[in-house]
């Protein structure tokens, strides 16, 4: 599959069969993750790879509530094998960018940082395990981290240096999967999305 079929059919899946991925896969997905940018080369992202029900039931656990557990019509999201947990480290970033062919540019404080590239750089692997997910034939969902961190950090003993950026669902998609009311939005116009700014 080209990179347009990928993007093309790139949609948020959350309707999973409970078969495991194949480990070669998820090889594959760690392997393109660890392949996104990085600002200097800090590498301060990482992944906390949740493949097991024992483990998976304690990401929904400590993230949802009973009720919606049992009531939600999104609760077929348990059903996915796996969930991946993408965090950053910014403590990677000013220890890189104190070094001396980067001390120039005074980016060796956290709040001296104009954009959070340790975000940016989480988020940018975020986007190639989706895309990754896609061309392998799978489902996946990106979650955000609204409730239950604390619960969740406790449990699988996350270092609380790290910053958790959200937890990504994956497994093969159950038909039916019925869009979210968020995907009958539709698209802005291209000319309200981009501006081309050319000389003349």
């Amino acid at each position: 599959m080209d990179f347009d079929q990928v993007v093309r059919n790139r949609k948020m899946t959350r309707n999973f069969e409970s078969r495991p991925i194949p480990e070669f896969v998820l090889a594959k997905i760690v392997s393109n993750a660890q392949r996104a940018p990085s600002a200097g080369h800090s590498q301060g992202t990482s992944l906390i790879i949740l493949a097991s029900p024992q483990e998976t039931e304690e990401y929904w656990k400590a993230t949802t509530t009973s009720d919606w557990r049992k009531n939600s019509r999104r609760s077929t999201l348990m059903d996915a094998p796996v969930v991946i947990l993408v965090c950053c480290d910014p403590t990677a970033y000013t220890a890189r960018y104190s070094l001396d062919d980067k001390i120039d540019s005074d980016l060796s404080r956290i709040e001296s940082w104009p954009v959070p590239y340790w975000t940016v750089d989480a988020s940018m692997c975020a986007m190639t395990i989706l895309l990754t997910c896609t061309n392998e034939g799978l489902g996946a969902c990106f979650l955000g981290m609204f409730r239950g961190e604390g619960e969740l950090r406790q449990a699988l003993s996350i270092s609380d240096h790290l910053q958790l950026i959200g937890a990504i669902c994956a497994g093969y998609p159950k038909l039916p999967d019925p869009p979210s009311r968020s995907a009958l939005i539709p698209k802005v116009p291209i000319e309200n999305f981009v501006r081309w700014r050319r000389g003349g």
